[in-house]
């Protein structure tokens, strides 16, 4: 008897682990295979059990012929959980098939008399039998190779746990082999009734390693489970001593069997395991019943924990947090109140009122939680509004909201347990309120500054309109203004050429001088007039580019004759070096006039007396250049950025040209870009300036005649 309650202790502790290893992780494979060995292994202790402790031989017989496919299953689920355990080389297809097909061979064949039949009354073990015990053993010795190779590069604690899980296998398959096995085969079958006790070697070594050693990380679970354990083995000690020995000795006449006594305790056992959750379980069916408004305080509160930690929007805040308030203590209603100073920030009701208490009149209120029935002065303030229960809201002794409850929707009054949660809440929302409130001030605050953005934008854009408007009157202006002084310019322009050529008579030295002065005056005003209807058209989007075949060096050439006499007057030497080569080229000849006399009225202009001008007009192998180098001021490197924009001078060039218009340069940049050339600049203070334009010739170059 006493190694029957041996067996069905250690059959216990093997469904036990099973349970545990499941619940700890049921997705992991080595922790799924662990509790199929294990489970297998009780299986295989049941069968050998009863198959020991029956009293005819035909049962003997069927628990005999179970026991095999249970102990190849057992040794399949070994080899499996050492693979996944050590995360070894998975196996192949065709391995897995193999192994899966054999266990069902066995599974089908053991229930024939190739695996156990009866000769003359006796059990004897067929082919089945001697073909699956080498399998078994194969199984058991592959796992265990696996944990052996695994061991030499494993950590400390993993070479503990696989040390334990090895020599378990080791003193439980060899015993459960000699006296399952071995012996019965010599003739010795009584020695089969010792080969169930191998899986307490293993069961035992198996808890070992998983509560000392972290096996599968289930430690937690299975230090929980010992105090079960404990309850199941008195359990199931007072029930054997009561059943099998107290009644046997009050009983003479009463006599068990073995099998009796083993299904007896095995029945106790179960009865035990199911009695916490048949209790668990009762118990919600009578609190359902009888405690419809209870909950569980802790539970409760994990749950706020969570909405606060997650929500920072004070709208999410009370709706879930009322919400949850208002189920946990069935409440009829729920409203929460946010302060900013002395008057309501927010509020919210589960009921969508609107109604609620002064802000005075609940800071007079003295107790974190109020109930309207136990108030002198403010039960009235709270009656009024139909509220049974207030809860301040405080953070450094100063209210920053209230919770309001109305009456409990069964009828019955606030406990005790609702007063401790609705405190221990009121502390939690307190911070989250006032990270909630200052959230929501700051998304207000962008909300005003975007409008004002949205109002500023739009003013912004009424006075661009307007200055559009304007520029575009002006433009109109200067396009009129310039048409109408361009006529009388061209006549006065040519009267003028008419003295100086004597057409009208000859003139003495002073007089041909003051004429060629006059006449280079009104050149520069027709250049100005020109600038300044170029920039109104390319305002309107009306400038056009007209290239025709032209000679580029005779177009130089000319404007340097046209600048001579200012040269002249200003003490200026021009050198024009243009070289020998004067490619036909596609360009607006007329618009690159006024380029050229740009940059050399403004070498003229900017360079000291007695200095030198130099025009550089050459063509190379894929470009023409022209260059106007002087020794002048300079442009100042905080002019760079601005330089070819729209009416920008330099401060030191408005002080030595102060009737500049500042349309030169953003002419030139637009005229050379229109026509595919690039600007040449380069400038050092004080030092002089150099002012340019180059074409690629594969652009520009053509084969046609210039035209007159």
């Amino acid at each position: 008897m006493l190694l029957n309650f041996a067996l069905v202790f250690f059959g216990l502790i093997l469904i036990l682990l099973t349970a545990i290893i499941i619940v700890s992780n049921h997705k992991n494979k080595a922790n799924l295979f662990l509790a199929g060995f294990l489970f297998t292994g009780f299986i295989w202790l049941l069968f050998n059990l009863l198959a020991n402790q029956t009293t005819t031989v035909n049962d003997e017989l069927r628990f005999s012929r179970l026991a095999l496919p249970a102990a190849y299953l057992l040794s399949l689920m070994y080899w499996k959980f050492c693979v996944h355990f050590v995360a070894s080389q998975k196996q192949k297809n065709y391995q897995k098939l193999l192994l899966w097909l054999m266990a069902v061979v066995v599974a089908a064949l053991s229930f024939t008399d190739l695996n156990a039949g009866l000769v003359n009354g006796e059990i004897v073990f067929g082919s089945l039998y001697f073909v699956a015990i080498p399998m078994i053993i194969y199984n058991f010795f592959i796992g265990s190779w696996i944990l052996i190779k695994a061991k030499k590069n494993a950590n400390h604690q993993k070479k503990q746990q696989l040390t334990y899980i090895y020599w378990g296998i080791v003193l439980s398959v060899v015993p459960a082999l000699i006296f399952n096995a071995v012996l019965p085969l010599l003739g010795y079958v009584e020695a089969a009734e010792l080969g169930a006790l191998s899986v307490v070697f293993f069961s035992s070594f198996a808890t070992f390693a998983i509560v000392k050693h972290k096996l599968l990380d289930i430690r937690l679970l299975a230090a929980r489970a010992l105090a079960y354990i404990l309850v199941l083995i008195t359990l199931v000690s007072i029930y054997s001593f009561v059943v099998f020995v107290l009644l046997g000795w009050i009983f003479e006449d009463i006599e068990y069997t073995r099998t009796q006594q083993v299904v007896s305790m095995f029945s106790a056992a179960l009865l035990a395991l199911t009695f916490q959750p048949l209790k668990q379980f009762f118990d919600r069916v009578t609190n359902r019943v009888f405690f419809r408004d209870g909950y569980n305080t802790q539970t409760k509160i994990k749950i706020l924990g969570d909405i606060l930690a997650e929500e920072i929007e004070i709208k999410v805040i009370a709706e879930k947090v009322t919400g949850l308030l208002m189920d946990a203590i069935r409440s009829q209603h729920v409203q929460l109140l946010v302060f900013d100073e002395s008057k309501v920030f927010y509020s919210y009701s589960t009921d969508e009122r609107e109604e609620y208490p002064s802000v005075k009149g609940l800071k007079r209120l003295k107790k974190t939680v109020s109930i309207s029935d136990d108030l002198n002065g403010g039960k009235n303030l709270l009656k009024k509004h139909n509220i049974d229960l207030a809860v301040k809201i405080k953070t450094q002794g100063v209210a920053v909201g209230f919770l309001l409850f109305g009456s409990k929707a069964s009828g019955s009054i606030y406990t005790s347990q609702d007063i401790d949660l609705l405190t221990i809440a009121s502390k939690e929302l307190a911070i989250a309120l006032e990270n909630a409130k200052n959230f929501a001030e700051i998304e207000q605050f962008n909300e005003t500054l975007k409008k004002k953005i949205k109002i500023a934008t739009n003013n912004l854009r009424e006075k661009n309109k307007k200055l559009r408007e304007l520029d575009h009157a002006k433009d109109d202006f200067i396009s009129m203004a310039s048409h109408q002084l361009r006529t009388p310019l061209t006549t006065i322009k040519g009267y003028l050429s008419m003295l100086s050529d004597g057409d009208l008579g000859k003139l003495d030295e002073k007089q041909q001088q003051v004429v060629e002065s006059a006449f280079a005056s009104s050149e520069r005003m027709v250049y100005l007039i020109s600038d300044l209807l170029n920039a109104s058209r390319i305002n309107t989007g009306k400038f056009v580019i007209d290239k025709k075949p032209v000679k580029l060096k005779s177009v130089i050439e000319n404007e340097i004759k046209q600048l001579s006499l200012t040269a002249e007057a200003r003490d200026i030497k021009l050198t024009a070096k243009l070289g020998d080569k004067d490619p036909v080229l596609n360009l607006d000849a007329n618009k690159l006039k006024q380029v050229i006399m740009n940059f050399i009225d403004n070498a003229i202009y900017y360079s000291e007396r007695g200095s030198e001008v130099v025009i550089d007009y050459h063509v190379t192998a894929d470009a023409v250049e022209l260059q106007v180098k002087d020794n002048g001021i300079g442009v100042p490197k905080e002019a760079l950025n601005n330089l070819f924009t729209k009416f920008y001078r330099a401060e030191n060039a408005k002080r030595v040209r102060p009737d500049g218009t500042g349309l030169g340069l953003f002419l030139a940049k637009k005229v050379i870009t229109a026509q595919g050339g690039f600007i040449i600049f380069e400038s050092e203070i004080g030092e002089g300036s150099t002012f340019g334009f180059r074409f690629a010739l594969s652009a520009v170059a053509t084969n046609e005649e210039p035209t007159n």
